[in-house]
């Protein structure tokens, strides 16, 4: 999404078996492209009753030595995305499979940037969380993305300092 897209959410019933298809036919091709991979689904459309913008999240885990043998495999299959985000142990992608967007957040296992899973479980195992999630969603519906954006940002910022990071 461009930063005044507007921003329009799905609830979980609607997008969840269509994006958990998208994620195992994603994955098989991702374990063809880097077999050593740790391939995680995750976001939104992860976790069943989170509403969703209906993207597909993926993360890809690999030890820090082989990553950027794995970035330079990810610049040949998918667009580079936020370039000003990457670093040594994070690189951002994306495609676009029947009009839904696909984003591939490259981590470095155990890097600063490697808790996309831990916060998919932690929204998993803690409902009051991820309704407060939610309502922070509902309070982005119909608005630019990049207020959303900043919204989401702060929130799971509060998150992992309260709860993640302990």
């Amino acid at each position: 999404m461009k930063d005044f897209d507007i921003v329009h959410f799905y609830k979980s019933e609607e997008i969840f078996g269509k994006a958990a298809k998208i994620f195992e036919r994603e994955k098989k091709i991702l374990e063809g492209l880097i077999p050593n991979a740790d391939i995680q689904h995750v976001g939104s459309c992860a976790i069943f009753g989170a509403i969703s913008k209906f993207d597909v999240d993926i993360q890809i885990r690999v030890w820090q030595e082989q990553f950027e043998e794995a970035k330079n495999i990810l610049e040949n299959s998918y667009q580079p995305q936020h370039l000003e985000l990457w670093m040594n142990e994070f690189a951002l992608f994306e495609s676009v499979d029947q009009n839904v967007d696909i984003d591939y957040m490259l981590t470095a296992i155990h890097g600063k940037y490697d808790d996309f899973s831990a916060t998919r479980d932690f929204l998993i195992a803690h409902p009051e969380q991820l309704l407060e999630y939610n309502e922070m969603k509902i309070v982005c519906e119909g608005k630019p993305y990049h207020e959303y954006r900043t919204a989401k940002g702060i929130f799971l910022d509060k998150m992992r300092d309260e709860f993640l990071k302990k």
